[in-house]
C-alpha cells in the first residue's frame, strides 16, 4: 500500500466525524419506510458506520451481520445496536443507534458505550460527546465574558493621579419646554404642584 492510500485512510474517519448528517433517498426507495427491522441496514450505508466493526466482517463472510448468534462468536469488536423503549411513529420515525466496544470473556459480556447516533426522520445525526459540549459552553462563556469586560473597559478611564474612574453617562438635558396636559386624567404633576403650594 502506497503513501497516498495509507493517507487516504486516516483522513477518512476524520471526515466521517465532522460530517453533521447523512441520508439516502435511494434505500428509502428499494426498502420502504424505516422501521426497527430495517434501521441498522440503513445505518451500515453511512459514512458514521465502522469498517471494522463486528457487523461489517460478517458482512465480508457473507453471513447475518445483525444476528446476536453470530455476533457472539467475537471477543472484542464494536458493534451498533438500537435502543428499543425509544422508537417514533410510522410517519416520523425516530431510533437511537448505540456503537459500542463489546468484550467477552469466559461468557460474561462487557459493554462499553463509545458513540450515539439518531436516526429521525431519514436523517442520521452524530450526538456530540461531553467533551464537545462542555468545550463549546466554556468558548461561548470565554466570549461573553470577554464581551462584558470590552464594555466595562470602554466605560472607564485610567489616570495615575486617580487610578481607574468610571465614566459619567448622565443625559444632556434639552432647553426645549415640556407642555403637559392638565385636560386629562395623567396629568399628575400638575395636581400634585397645586397640592404641595
Amino acid at each position: 500500500m502506497d503513501n497516498q492510500e495509507q493517507q487516504s485512510e486516516q483522513d477518512q474517519p476524520a471526515r466521517s466525524s465532522q460530517l453533521q448528517e447523512w441520508f439516502d433517498h435511494t434505500f428509502l426507495q428499494f426498502h420502504g419506510p424505516l422501521t426497527f427491522a430495517n434501521v441498522l441496514e440503513y445505518f451500515s450505508k453511512s459514512p458514521f458506520f465502522d469498517p471494522q466493526c463486528a457487523h461489517a466482517k460478517l458482512m465480508t463472510r457473507g453471513q447475518n451481520p445483525w444476528d446476536e448468534k453470530e455476533l457472539k462468536e467475537f471477543k472484542k469488536s464494536i458493534q451498533y445496536r438500537v435502543r428499543p423503549d425509544i422508537h417514533g411513529t410510522e410517519l416520523q420515525p425516530f431510533f437511537v443507534i448505540d456503537q459500542c466496544y463489546v468484550e467477552r470473556l469466559e461468557g460474561v459480556e462487557t459493554s462499553i458505550r463509545t458513540g450515539t447516533f439518531v436516526v429521525q426522520g431519514i436523517s442520521i445525526l452524530p450526538t456530540p460527546d461531553i467533551y464537545s459540549v462542555v468545550k463549546n459552553r466554556l468558548e461561548n462563556s470565554k466570549d461573553l465574558i470577554d464581551r462584558t469586560f470590552g464594555a466595562m473597559e470602554s466605560a472607564t478611564m485610567y489616570s495615575q493621579a486617580k487610578g481607574t474612574e468610571w465614566i459619567s453617562t448622565e443625559v444632556t438635558r434639552t432647553n426645549a419646554p415640556t407642555t403637559v396636559d392638565t385636560t386629562t386624567e395623567f396629568s399628575w404633576k400638575n395636581k400634585l404642584k397645586n397640592i404641595t403650594l
